[in-house]
């Protein structure tokens, strides 16, 4: 997996027709509820596969 965090957001919103805000909260929430054991990019991943996109 070669993509950077924004290139895994765009993906997000082209998916989901979620603003970028909408899909930063997603991406914070998903921290949260690891305890701040993900970083952003893994959260984003975790957000994405949520959505069943495939990265």
């Amino acid at each position: 997996m070669d993509l950077t965090i924004e290139e895994v957001i765009e993906k997000i919103i082209q998916v989901t027709k979620k603003s970028k805000e909408e899909v930063l909260q997603l991406i914070e929430k998903e921290k949260e509820k690891f305890g701040g054991l993900l970083t952003s990019f893994g959260a984003a991943c975790v957000v994405a596969n949520n959505y069943g996109i495939k990265l």
